[in-house]
């Protein structure tokens, strides 16, 4: 059975061409672009084939309510610090990779490497088996809420908001549909309401 992971990343929009045909590493690559605008990049071993696919970017905000919605559901509605910080993390991704490995990862350690790599490049999140991990894979947050400490749960994120200012705002659920439309035009705004 083909196993998945996700990397969602909040220094790139798109992924890099020539750094996509170098994580190759013995193996026959492809390219093609899909009718939503997303591009895929196959990698073929005769025992192992990993494709990763970019989500287009118009699916991308809708795909970020979701994972938005499925976070704050883990904390049972209410985030705390930590579940707020993971949310704006979330909110600042600009690209999404989904990554099918088929059969599975393989004792040669080819689909780590690039895993890794891309992990690494991409300064990103991962999305795996229903948790989220950072990029040297510790544990950001898993579906019965427990994490490890020494997870970095920002990443990149930590410098961009470093000085930005908060507000309250009295009976303003975390991550309302104010603090999500806010979210999306992050560009532009750099605005958070959090709960009491």
């Amino acid at each position: 059975m083909p196993e998945h992971f996700a990397f969602y990343s909040q220094t790139y929009d798109a992924l890099p061409d020539d750094q996509m045909r170098r994580l190759a590493g013995g193996a026959e690559v492809s390219s093609r672009q899909n009718a939503e605008g997303g591009r895929s990049f196959v990698y073929q071993w005769p025992d192992l084939t990993v494709t990763c696919n970019e989500m287009a970017q118009p699916l991308v905000p809708g795909h970020l309510d979701g994972f938005r919605g499925y976070v704050t559901h883990i904390y049972g509605g209410k985030p705390d610090a930590r579940g707020d910080q993971i949310l704006d993390r979330i909110s600042y991704t600009r690209l999404v990779v989904g990554v099918e490995i088929e059969p599975k990862r393989d004792d040669k350690g080819r689909a780590e490497r690039l895993l890794g790599t891309m992990a690494y490049g991409l300064d990103a999140l991962m999305f795996y088996g229903s948790a989220l991990y950072d990029k040297d894979s510790n544990l950001i947050l898993a579906p019965d809420g427990s994490f490890d400490e020494n997870a970095d749960v920002l990443g990149p994120v930590a410098e961009v908001i470093k000085g930005r200012v908060q507000v309250r705002l009295p009976g303003v659920q975390s991550h309302s549909v104010v603090t999500q439309l806010c979210a999306q035009l992050h560009g532009w705004i750099d605005f958070v309401a959090l709960a009491e």
